[in-house]
């Protein structure tokens, strides 16, 4: 499974530099929002994917930490720093929207909720933009390492519009992680 992952900070191309704590597969600019999927957790070098909006999935390797936690500082050059904080956490910690250990985020346009049966994504329901999914503590993540799951994140549940919770069981929410960040359902700035 992938850990999903924001970045937040100012977009920045990274490139193999002697000033980067990063090592990527080719050129690569990140965006405020954008999502980063955690597929490795070695010793000094954690790597997962990007989406490379030139190029297509391009890995991507943050060096230096014995540890991947909750929320990690990149640098890209001698003047740029980011952050990759998981998609449970980062809603809570920035903004106080707690909800389940986890946080939850609104919708910017409607979107399907699935569960995995059989090898398959059945549909289970629509959720509204303006309805806000809930990310639970340690969710977050995909059902595997392979691109075609990367849409699909683990929720919690979700808040309709006139704030009743309803968990959703075991449901991945869906969210092209292809589209630029400000195309997400999932405002995740």
């Amino acid at each position: 499974m992938a850990e999903v992952y924001i970045y937040h900070g100012p977009a920045h191309t990274f490139t193999n530099n002697k000033y980067s704590d990063v090592t990527v597969e080719r050129s690569t600019t990140l965006y405020n929002g954008q999502l980063f999927y955690l597929t490795s957790r070695q010793w000094l070098a954690h790597s997962g994917y990007v989406y490379n909006y030139s190029s297509g999935w391009t890995q991507f390797t943050v060096h230096g930490r014995e540890s991947f936690g909750n929320q990690v500082t990149i640098r890209g050059d001698a003047n740029h720093r980011g952050t990759l904080t998981q998609l449970w956490n980062w809603n809570c910690r920035q903004y106080g929207l707690c909800r389940n250990g986890g946080s939850h985020y609104s919708l910017r346009r409607d979107t399907s909720y699935y569960r995995r049966s059989g090898g398959q994504w059945d549909d289970q329901s629509r959720l509204r933009a303006g309805e806000r999914v809930v990310i639970g503590s340690g969710q977050g993540y995909t059902i595997n390492n392979n691109f075609s799951s990367f849409p699909y994140i683990r929720m919690y549940g979700y808040i309709t519009s006139n704030g009743t919770f309803r968990e959703t069981f075991g449901r991945y929410i869906y969210n092209n992680p292809t589209a630029r960040p400000q195309n997400y359902a999932i405002n995740t700035y």
